[in-house]
């Protein structure tokens, strides 16, 4: 793994032990006898896991996805030590970065610096940025939504 690469940002965060918790939770609260008539009606184990126990999922593994898209969406400490080059950055590190540049300006005013904070919007520029990094995360959550609600159902009915 080398900086600049889409790696450094991939592969640090790739096995999450709460993620795998959860999925491993899940999996094992399918019951049993689904697996045992699949066998009997001469499904092999590829057509078990893909026909019958991934549809069954579908709720953890978007909360699963959703968990993880956000952890990597939020992330910006893993690319500001690995990434170099500008267009490389996530929008998260932008925002940090604007942040700091914004409290460095408020330092350097009380020095006597040309530019004075009045003429910098930055509550404003701050907000603006963090509504732009919400949106694609809300577009993301509106689109798994339908699959948070058939999981908290599933368990509803009484076996």
């Amino acid at each position: 793994m080398h900086k600049d690469s889409i790696w450094v940002m991939i592969l640090p965060m790739l096995a999450q032990p709460w993620i795998i918790f959860l999925l491993r939770t899940f999996f094992g609260a399918v019951p049993r006898s689904l697996f045992e008539s699949a066998m009997l009606d001469g499904a092999g184990e590829y057509d078990i896991f893909f026909r019958i126990l991934l549809p069954l999922c579908k709720p953890a593994l978007a909360t699963a996805g959703l968990m993880i898209a956000l952890l990597y969406w939020n992330d910006w400490y893993h690319a500001m030590l690995f990434i170099e080059k500008a267009e490389l950055r996530p929008i998260q590190t932008m925002l940090q970065n604007l942040t700091d540049y914004i409290d460095l300006l408020r330092m350097n005013q009380s020095r006597g610096a040309v530019i004075s904070m009045g003429e910098v919007p930055s509550d404003g520029i701050v907000a603006a940025t963090c509504l732009v990094a919400v949106g694609p995360m809300l577009c993301v959550f509106a689109f798994l939504q339908k699959y948070f609600i058939s999981g908290i159902t599933a368990g509803a009915v009484k076996e």
